[in-house]
């Protein structure tokens, strides 16, 4: 569990990361979370999910590792504007600890 003092710093860090980010010209990006293809990497386990879809066929999804992937086809629709994104990311079978953690910022 986090402690008051740690989400204040926390919200304090991302804030202050964003503006950063836009004093330059950077336009935040919102990437999926969840995707049914990833980009290989065979030294990431990935989390998958599925998806009961009441109306159509069911799908296994994957938790994102990396925005990567998605921050790069923006790059290639929008090739004159830099973007970053504070994203959220999953990686399966990661040591928990001090310095690791399967979820991560």
């Amino acid at each position: 569990m986090i402690n008051p003092a740690t989400a204040r710093l926390r919200a304090d860090i991302l804030h202050k990361t964003r503006v950063f980010f836009r004093e330059r010209g950077f336009l935040e990006a919102d990437t999926p979370l969840l995707a049914e293809r990833v980009i290989p990497e065979p030294t990431i386990e990935l989390f998958p999910v599925r998806f009961s879809n009441p109306f159509g066929r069911d799908r296994e999804l994957y938790l994102l590792p990396s925005p990567e992937y998605w921050l790069k086809k923006l790059l290639k629709m929008f090739p004159e504007t830099p973007v970053f994104q504070l994203a959220r990311a999953f990686r399966n079978r990661e040591q928990s600890g001090r310095l690791h953690n399967i979820e991560f910022t």
